[in-house]
């Protein structure tokens, strides 16, 4: 989802506007992707995002006494604040900077200061908010059994809706996905004149509607598993959902398709397959999801 939407927002941007891209890049980033960027942008700089468990924990410790939220403050990358600030003090000068998430906003704030610096202009700065974030440790506490985890969930949760209303405060333009999301947070960037839904759009694909095999058997799950929100809707459905449907449906396959999928399910799928009633495939990535998409009947979206 997200991905998704920051491509076509850049592609957009990038078809009408001299677009420099400065963005993380993830070790498992093929060449192929970031060739394709390029190819877009007037300029694509990349800076190397490692995280480890180690790291984290130590950015969590650092999160816990402050009111910045863990979130933000695992994402602090001083290289990325190098390269924001080299890429400003160019010439000529940017007019605006868009940064796409929460994360990605104090890095939009020190370009627009960095601007005023070196250029006496700040930049005019657009968040795109994605979500009302605060709300996902939040839910994720209500279900949440270990009384720490909860704890801590909630208290992540507080410093989150402070940190985003100060910064959707602080940018010129929010930009929603959704009503719901912009309502929610109730800060300025929820206002009429501060801020816009643009809902998450994608282009047709250009050979068309995939066509269902006939006696499609599938009712698949799309998605990365390493994102709670996903991986609790389809652990839900697994366990209370599915079982109705492979009474009544035999030949019915469950079919998981996304990376890191939780050890909970992999756990269904094997007691099916030890009571020799395989109904769950758990698939991890999938580099070409067609052959299965043709073979599904339904999807399940959390």
């Amino acid at each position: 989802g997200p991905k998704i939407r920051a491509y076509y927002t850049l592609r957009y941007l990038a078809a009408r506007h001299e677009v420099t891209l400065l963005s993380f890049r993830r070790p498992e980033d093929p060449p192929t992707a970031i060739a394709h960027l390029d190819a877009c942008c007037e300029a694509v700089h990349l800076v190397p995002m490692r995280r480890s468990r180690v790291s984290d924990l130590r950015h969590l410790l650092w999160s816990l006494p402050r009111r910045t939220p863990f979130l933000i403050a695992r994402d602090r990358v001083p290289e990325m604040s190098s390269a924001v600030c080299r890429l400003v003090q160019r010439e000529p000068p940017f007019e605006a900077v868009h940064a796409d998430q929460l994360w990605m906003a104090p890095y939009a704030q020190l370009a627009s200061a960095e601007s005023a610096r070196v250029h006496d202009r700040p930049l005019a700065v657009v968040l795109d908010q994605h979500n009302a974030v605060f709300q996902i440790p939040l839910r994720l506490a209500q279900h949440e059994s270990n009384p720490v985890k909860r704890l801590f969930l909630r208290l992540e949760s507080r410093k989150l809706v402070a940190y985003e209303r100060m910064a959707c405060d602080r940018a010129d333009q929010v930009v929603w996905v959704t009503q719901e999301d912009r309502r929610a947070l109730g800060a300025r960037g929820s206002d009429q004149s501060g801020a816009t839904v643009i809902p998450i759009c994608v282009a047709p694909h250009p050979e068309g509607r995939l066509q269902r095999a006939a006696g499609a058997f599938r009712v698949t799950f799309l998605g990365g598993l390493h994102w709670p929100p996903n991986a609790a809707g389809i652990l839900w459905f697994a366990r209370h959902v599915w079982p109705l449907v492979a009474e009544h449906e035999p030949r019915a396959r469950l079919t998981v398709i996304g990376k890191s999928p939780p050890a909970e399910l992999l756990a269904l799928r094997a007691r099916g397959q030890h009571q020799n009633r395989p109904s769950i495939d758990v698939l991890g990535y999938v580099a070409n999801p067609v052959p299965l998409l043709a073979e599904s009947a339904l999807f399940v979206v959390p």
